[in-house]
């Protein structure tokens, strides 16, 4: 039978050695997309699974702001702003862009006692 050898190539030993002691550090990005609208927040990098998502809400005329999703086509909202973002790929160095979710304001119209109504115009923007 023939002899086993084993190479031991000590630089590459330090280096998985190394980084097994610091760590994979995680920096995540979330992008914050206004989706027409206007003043998303800045990208938040945040270290570890999760972050709380920024109060500030972007604006949309005649719409309301009903927090953020994934999805950038959403009519329902997954977060709402100050929520906690749970970082579920669990990869280091993970972007992810979240979207603007709205629906249309109710429109309130006061018709003076005895006026007469012909038309209401409403202009969605």
């Amino acid at each position: 039978m023939g002899k086993t050898r084993l190479w031991v190539l000590p630089f590459f030993h330090m280096y998985i050695v190394k980084t097994l002691k610091q760590g994979v550090k995680m920096s995540n990005t979330i992008t914050f997309n206004a989706n027409g609208g206007v003043g998303a927040p800045s990208p938040q990098t945040f270290a570890g699974s999760s972050t709380t998502l920024p109060t500030a809400a972007p604006t949309k005329a005649g719409y309301v702001f009903r927090g953020w999703s994934r999805n950038k086509d959403a009519t329902e909202a997954s977060y709402q702003a100050g929520d906690t973002y749970v970082n579920t790929a669990r990869a280091a160095n993970s972007e992810v862009a979240l979207y603007a979710v709205y629906s249309l304001a109710q429109i309130y119209v006061n018709i003076p006692s005895g006026a007469t109504l012909k038309a209401i115009y409403i202009n969605k923007g």
